[in-house]
């Protein structure tokens, strides 16, 4: 029985910290590193220095997904019951001191990094915290900051290696904005799935302060600047032929997913169904831009 419920806990704490997030970061952050030093990365150094980058990004996202559990109880009562602080699998204060730790964990080991580094982590960490305990009920603006923090650890990965962010590739902040954008109209689709739950919490999200059908279309006006820009990005990387192999089916998922949106908007099941869908177009997405440099 004690097994099993160290088991249960276990589990709870990957589904609390979102460790498939936690991967898609470092990949994110790979991704960076490798569009700005190429095959230098698998140099002995290097890889030492990719490999305590990314486990301070993997901290700090456990951390910031934890703190936003901690924040959300009310609303994931109704939109996500599942949820481990919800269903009494994680105790709320237990989840807060584990948040806490790893975040104050993350910030002092980046300090071992550049300084360039120093502040983009910090800024975000900063932002993080707002989101959860402040900005998150005023709708569009938090989700602004998720979409700057999903698309951070592109620049991230990239100032592992070069201090300098004016001299990183521009291609890093193009990909880095296309990675925004689609988040971001992510985040808005979010607010159509968790309508109810947002209401009740006092969230005013896009669909709730304009309705379901406005927040479609300003989704599927941003995610479709994100693909626009990913074509665009063809005129700035080196391999690309191998860069529209995996570009391709990656912009077809998106447009697949814009066109169920707009078609289900008012069907929750459905939409939910269209975030999964991007969200596995943000996978792909990620290998396109490892590719444009292979």
């Amino acid at each position: 029985m004690v097994e099993k419920d160290f088991k249960e806990v276990v589990k709870g704490y990957l589904r609390l910290t979102r460790i498939d997030h936690g991967i898609m970061v470092i990949i994110a952050i790979f991704a960076g590193a490798f569009l700005t030093i190429h095959y230098n990365l698998f140099n002995y150094s290097n890889i030492h220095v990719f490999l305590i980058g990314s486990l301070i990004g993997l901290i700090l996202e456990m951390g910031t997904f934890a703190l936003n559990d901690y924040f959300n109880i009310e609303e994931d009562r109704i939109n996500a019951p599942h949820r481990p602080l919800v269903s009494g699998i994680i105790k709320p204060t237990h989840a807060l001191i584990f948040s806490i730790i790893t975040i104050i964990l993350g910030l002092m080991l980046v300090l071992l990094l550049n300084l360039s580094l120093v502040i983009v982590v910090y800024v975000t960490i900063l932002l993080d915290i707002m989101y959860n305990a402040l900005l998150k009920k005023r709708g569009f603006i938090g989700n602004i900051i998720v979409a700057y923090s999903t698309a951070i650890p592109f620049v991230y990965g990239a100032l592992l290696f070069e201090n300098n962010p004016a001299a990183l590739p521009i291609e890093i902040y193009l990909f880095t904005l296309v990675a925004f954008l689609a988040t971001l109209g992510r985040e808005v689709i979010k607010g159509i799935v968790d309508f109810e739950g947002d209401k009740k919490a006092g969230i005013k999200t896009i669909a709730i302060t304009y309705g379901k059908k406005i927040a479609a279309y300003i989704s599927t006006f941003t995610i479709s600047i994100a693909i626009i820009l990913s074509f665009l990005a063809l005129a700035f990387i080196e391999n690309k032929l191998l860069y529209l192999v995996f570009i391709l089916p990656t912009d077809y998922v998106f447009i697949s997913s814009l066109r169920k949106l707009l078609k289900n908007y008012d069907k929750k099941d459905e939409v939910e169904k269209v975030r999964k869908m991007t969200l596995a177009g943000m996978g792909l997405g990620i290998i396109s831009f490892i590719s444009s440099a292979i």
